[in-house]
């Protein structure tokens, strides 16, 4: 496979790259060669997977419309809903996708 595959690859499994940077913090995601602004963007985008919070059907709801998206993708969801500025919004925003 070549280097360009590999990275596609490894963006497609973008719900697991979240997974595994759950209780991480943007220190020790730079410390393992992680791109400052990458490191930023991936604690921000697992963040709310992390809460508990009264939104938890909506939870599941967006973990199952995760695991079809790439990171890039999480990413720039997670970006927009942040811009939304109640919670309930968010999750709506989030969820659908």
């Amino acid at each position: 496979m070549t280097i360009m595959g590999e990275l596609a690859s490894l963006l497609a499994r973008g719900l697991d790259i979240v997974d595994e940077v759950l209780g991480l913090t943007e220190s020790e995601i730079i410390a393992m060669g992680i791109p400052d602004t990458l490191a930023k963007d991936v604690v921000a985008t697992a963040a709310p997977f992390t809460e508990t919070n009264s939104f938890q059907d909506k939870r599941r709801q967006t973990r199952a419309a995760a695991k079809k998206h790439n990171l890039l993708t999480l990413i720039a969801v997670e970006k927009q809903a942040q811009r939304l500025k109640k919670e309930h919004q968010r999750w709506t925003c989030v969820s659908r996708r």
